[in-house]
């Protein structure tokens, strides 16, 4: 009995040496999330007519019904829009050298559409403000594209040069009675009528 009770002991003790040697685990989990550092937003504003003073604010580039009479009374002979829109993009990139593209698939309905007489002119403007302060000049070696249709896949509006300091770049969209841009046709007479539909979509990509 003696004998018994000495193994018990001595199996309880070597037991209780196992547990006090033993190493133990505390786990923590680690996270961060790094914020995206190449952003665009934007806001758009619309005009009539040649006036450079926005009538207000809109939420798309909305032409509703198109017009053959000028602003004088006149004929134009075709269909065209008194009305037009400034796109104000702004990026950030954190000063890394960047370009806004635009790119537009068409403006149609159904089998026809209105392409060749959808224009986009980039633009820059010294008094477009950053937080209440006038941008100034371009940076150096920035620069905007030319004036073209609009129908364009990834057509370059501004080019931020190698400082890659955030500027407010414009695109201007209009559908004019006339235009110099390469490509461009008026909308005829015997255009199929209806509610033509598209879109413009805005990038920002590094280079």
């Amino acid at each position: 009995m003696i004998k018994a009770t000495l193994i018990l002991i001595a199996i309880l003790f070597i037991s209780l040496s196992t547990v006090c040697f033993a190493g133990d685990t505390v786990r923590y989990d680690v996270d961060a999330t790094v914020p995206n550092m190449l952003e665009l937003s934007g806001w758009i504003k619309y005009f009539m007519d040649t006036s450079t003073t926005p009538v207000g604010d809109a939420t798309s580039l909305g032409f509703g019904n198109l017009t053959h009479t000028l602003a004088n009374g006149n004929e134009a002979g075709v269909w065209f829009s008194r009305k037009w829109f400034t796109v104000y993009l702004l990026a950030n990139t954190g000063a890394r050298p960047y370009q806004i593209k635009q790119t537009c698939l068409g403006v149609a309905l159904g089998a026809n559409n209105i392409n060749s007489a959808f224009v986009v002119t980039p633009n820059y403007s010294t008094l477009d403000q950053i937080g209440g302060v006038a941008q100034g000049d371009m940076p150096a070696g920035a620069s905007i594209g030319a004036a073209s249709l609009a129908t364009r896949n990834n057509y370059v509006l501004y080019t931020s040069g190698p400082s890659g300091l955030g500027r407010i770049a414009q695109g201007i969209y209009s559908i004019p009675n006339a235009s110099a841009v390469s490509g461009f046709t008026a909308i005829g007479f015997n255009q199929a009528p209806g509610a033509y539909q598209g879109e413009v979509v805005f990038t920002v990509v590094l280079y």
